[in-house]
């Protein structure tokens, strides 16, 4: 390739650019929020070991499995935050942002070295920055980068979706220096792994890039990789240990087969429906047909639409190829965590799908260029108003369980979490009602009947207080413009005054 000019060089940079402005632009409110209780304040808030980069710090993190967890490079991303910021949630907020920029400026270039094997025309930098942004600014990715304890994603997306770019870039025609760019790229997968273990099936995805995209014969693609594939086992390895030491890998012989085997397959297709309808987004997704199963069978309808179209099935089967194999960990099959989905899954396994839809712009750019830029607009502002609002849940802990019980008013956790939100900010009475009403709802609740036991020991309220909570809670309710929930308190204060 030539040595571009320096129009060609402006014209290469404008892309990435105007991804990163619109990244920072929609996640800025990001910066407004604080730490909230689903894990930051038994982690960011009270662990010494983030405080700062001294040798205390630096052995800890590097020999620690903490949080089920084995991620020494986001350690030290929050020991770097807390020498520039101290405590304060806008730097660690700040610091989140940067990475989740980096990543998807890095993922145009990235699209653009998939779409471009040469010099790249005007709808290959475009649909390149359009891969990115679909990417960046989905309202799944508010759980990672406004969530400040769940670093992981924003720290290891961004070098996984380096090492991936700098292998593209050594398979480039005519490239001289291959094995330097290899070295580079499994370095950045080194970066990747230390952040989160979640980047273990690079490997594969190079794999599939080298026989979906690149056509190289099957005999070449096993052996170059194998220095990945040994890293990806080391850390699997770890990862598995603490995994297990807090619960988490559910063996195949602890549930039935059938239910795990359903799980999986509703797993699988989830991601792709909440990415194509993504309403009803939640920190915390627990088991039910109606909060899986729904999504799930929209992301199956649309993946067999997509599959049964010959001119992307090509492209379509290696991004689906490069979705399973990243989101299996997360599986009923291979159970590694708590959780059955969450959004923060999608971060790493939904990439190939936001390529995916930038070659999908690139190809209508060069039919109709007004057509795509229009429809291209028009879908990223509302991802970005959506994405927003999802910002905002996160704002602090009794802003983020509400959220939760509104989308689901029987969550087994949530009031728990809520009422111990209400709790750090001194609105006593209301978390009081709470955890009174989780107990009835659930009597093996151990937990939150010790706390409730807990809180009305520490205050001296006695059950005679609830009518007057009620009462207030009432009142403000109304005050909010929120009539019905006002009523449901008067009503619940009147019987509990009988």
């Amino acid at each position: 390739m030539t040595e571009p000019t320096g129009r060609r060089r402006l014209a290469t940079a404008l892309p990435p650019l105007a991804v990163v402005a619109a990244t920072a632009a929609v996640f800025l409110p990001t910066l407004r929020n604080g730490f909230v209780n689903f894990d930051d304040g038994l982690g960011l808030l009270t662990n010494p070991h983030y405080r700062g980069l001294g040798w205390t710090q630096l052995r800890w993190m590097l020999t620690t499995i903490f949080f089920c967890n084995y991620s020494p490079l986001t350690w030290m991303t929050f020991g770097l935050d807390f020498i520039l910021w101290g405590m304060a949630p806008s730097g660690y907020h700040l610091t989140s942002v940067a990475f989740h920029c980096a990543g998807a400026a890095m993922l145009s270039l990235l699209a653009l070295e998939l779409f471009a094997r040469g010099r790249p025309a005007a709808e290959d930098r475009w649909g390149a920055a359009a891969a990115a942004l679909a990417f960046s600014l989905h309202p799944m990715r508010a759980e990672s980068v406004a969530w400040a304890f769940e670093r992981r994603d924003v720290v290891c997306g961004l070098f996984f979706i380096a090492a991936l770019y700098l292998w593209l870039r050594g398979r480039r025609p005519g490239e001289t220096r291959a094995a330097r760019w290899r070295i580079l790229a499994l370095g950045s997968f080194l970066l990747a792994l230390s952040a989160k273990v979640a980047a273990a099936p690079l490997p594969l995805v190079l794999v599939i890039m080298d026989v979906a995209l690149l056509k190289r014969p099957s005999r070449d693609v096993w052996r170059d990789k194998l220095p990945f594939f040994a890293l990806s086992a080391l850390f699997v390895a770890v990862g598995l240990l603490a995994q297990s030491r807090c619960g988490a890998v559910v063996p195949l012989a602890t549930a039935a087969a059938g239910e795990r085997l359903l799980q999986s397959v509703l797993g699988l297709f989830f991601y792709p429906g909440k990415t194509l309808w993504p309403s009803r987004l939640s920190p915390l997704y627990e088991w039910g047909l109606a909060t899986v199963g729904l999504p799930a069978l929209i992301g199956a309808l649309a993946l067999s639409a997509a599959a049964f179209t010959r001119r992307m099935r090509p492209a379509f089967l290696a991004a689906f190829a490069a979705y399973a194999v990243i989101i299996a960990p997360t599986l009923g099959l291979l159970k590694l965590g708590h959780h059955t989905v969450a959004d923060r899954y999608s971060y790493l396994s939904c990439l190939p799908w936001a390529v995916l839809a930038g070659a999908g712009v690139r190809a209508l750019w060069s039919r109709h260029a007004a057509a795509a830029s229009a429809a291209c607009l028009v879908i990223l502002l509302a991802m970005s108003a959506m994405t927003r609002r999802q910002i905002a849940v996160w704002r602090d802990s009794v802003t983020l369980w509400r959220h939760v019980l509104k989308l689901d008013a029987l969550s087994a956790v949530g009031r728990q979490n809520l009422a111990d939100g209400l709790l750090r900010v001194g609105r006593v009475g209301e978390a009081v009602l709470l955890l009174d009403e989780q107990v009835r709802l659930y009597p093996r609740d151990s937990d939150s009947r010790r706390m409730l036991s807990e809180v009305l020991e520490q205050t001296g309220i006695t059950p005679a207080d609830y009518p007057r909570f009620h009462d207030e809670l009432g009142r403000e309710w109304a005050a909010r413009g929120e009539p019905e929930k006002a009523a449901w308190h008067f009503k619940r204060g009147a019987g509990s005054a009988r």
